[in-house]
């Protein structure tokens, strides 16, 4: 997983009329990977290459088939891992932490609250830093799931693991 501005996404929020988050909810793919399994709470998947999801800003081209908001992901550019978000609506932006030396894994988590989303990292599963908080409006129904892209290079096989979705009471 070298190639330059390869991206693994674990959590995707889509503006759309959908149901609202449940827990765990059923998986249904926008863009079907070509091979994909899932056992448990883990989702594989092969990456093709040339994909993404992104809008105009800074690359000047825009690859994408619905209206992403937010995806936080680990991705390797110029060669090295980074935590990033990214929050499109009519243009895309990004937000990124560079990691001095690559994990093994990584959690990723986006938790929704009232107007906005807060993302997160963590690199040993206990401590949580915050990436970003964005706007998001309120009352926006949503859909959640996994995604990866491989803008350039080869493309790449993918596994997240203890993939959930969890209703956060007040």
């Amino acid at each position: 997983m070298k190639e330059e501005l390869s991206a693994v996404v674990l959590v995707v929020l889509l503006a759309a009329a959908a149901a609202a988050a449940q827990e765990t909810p059923p998986m249904k793919w926008r863009n079907p990977p070509a091979k994909w399994s899932t056992t448990g709470g883990t989702v594989a998947f092969d990456v093709p290459p040339k994909t993404d999801y992104w809008r105009t800003t800074h690359y000047g081209y825009v690859r994408d088939t619905g209206p992403f908001y937010f995806r936080e992901e680990t991705e390797f550019v110029n060669g090295r891992q980074n935590v990033s978000t990214v929050v499109t609506r009519e243009f895309s932006d990004w937000s990124v932490v560079p990691l001095s030396t690559p994990p093994r894994a990584i959690g990723l988590e986006l938790v929704r609250k009232a107007d906005y989303v807060e993302t997160k990292y963590s690199l040993d599963g206990t401590t949580w830093v915050t990436v970003r908080e964005a706007y998001f409006p309120p009352g926006t129904r949503v859909q959640i799931g996994v995604m990866a892209a491989a803008p350039e290079g080869k493309g790449f096989a993918v596994r997240f693991e203890s993939f959930s979705v969890t209703a956060v009471r007040p």
